[in-house]
Order: structure tokens, then sequence, then C-alpha cells
């Protein structure tokens, strides 16, 4: 997984250090996501989301960046809180018009369980621009997360969470 990361973020760098010239820009949005967990059972709730971007042009429709989504359940607390942090490397955002763009990534995540819990996946999603600022993101993404332990006998041993959920964000880029 270190490799992979270590290749994304080389390819990342190579990407944007080709033209120092083209413009960075970064985002934070927040939102709602509703998320369902499959494994023995099948859970659903509203979570509050808060999203970061860096981003940077790489071509006259794309661009490339990182990103960060963190799904809430429990706001002050992360051990044992099932709260899902999502690292989009890379995130890849292609504009179809001037107001209307779509993104597609794939990457990490870490669900904050009673047992590390780590898993990698893939989203893709729209961003209508509503101003030069400020935007409306719809995003649907798909990860599956080990949630075994080490400990012979434990229940858990070999089980996944597949994690699906959609987001609604209001973003402001700057």
């Amino acid at each position: 997984m270190n490799k992979l990361i270590t290749a994304v973020c080389l390819t990342f760098l190579s990407v944007t250090s080709a033209n120092a010239s083209r413009l960075w820009w970064f985002e934070a949005g927040l939102g709602t996501s509703y998320i369902q967990t499959y494994n023995d059972d099948t859970t659903a709730d509203i979570r509050p989301t808060v999203f970061l971007a860096a981003n940077k042009k790489f071509a006259d429709n794309w661009s490339i960046g990182v990103a960060g989504e963190l799904l809430l359940n429990k706001v002050f607390e992360l051990d044992k809180s099932d709260n899902l942090l999502v690292w989009r490397l890379p995130n890849f955002n292609y504009e179809i018009t001037e107001q209307l763009s779509i993104n597609f990534y794939g990457g990490a995540a870490r669900y904050y369980r009673e047992h590390p819990s780590f898993g990698i996946g893939a989203g893709v999603g729209s961003s209508y621009k509503l101003t030069d600022r400020w935007s409306i993101d719809f995003g649907a993404s798909y990860f599956s997360v080990d949630m075994s332990t080490s400990i012979p006998g434990d229940l858990a041993l070999g089980k996944k969470d597949e994690l699906v959920w959609a987001s609604l964000l209001l973003k402001s880029r700057f």
C-alpha cells in the first residue's frame, strides 16, 4: 500500500511540476452524506461531511488533485467513533462546460472502529459552479475496508465492511 501511495504522489508531483506556471487552487466544503455499510447486516445513516482538496490544471479541461473527505459519526472523537476518512489519490476533474464538471478518483480509507480498518475504493461525481468561488457537488463512492484483527478467535477475523455513500457538498474555491 505504501508503494502505491508513493507512486501516486510521485506521478502527481511530476504532472504538476511539468508546467509551474499553471494555477493551483484549493477547495474546502461542508455537506451531508447518506452512507450504507454492508457486512453481516446492513446499516444506514446520514452524516455531516467535511471536504478539503488541492488541485492543479494540467490540460485545457483537465485537473488533478488530492483530497480528503471525512464522514463524521462522532465529531470530537476518532477511536471507536465509526468516522470514515477517505484520501482521494488522485482526484481527476474534467470540465464539460464553464459551470459543469465531472470527477473520478481512487483512494484509500481509514474507518475508525474498535479495530483498525483500512481499505481502498473509488468514486465519481459532478460539480456545478454557482459563482467563480462557490459550487455544489454531488458524488457517489464505494470502499471496502478490512475490519479483521490479528487476534486468533476474533469474530471479525477476515471480514470486510463494504461502504457505499452519496454526498452533497457546498464547496468554496480559494
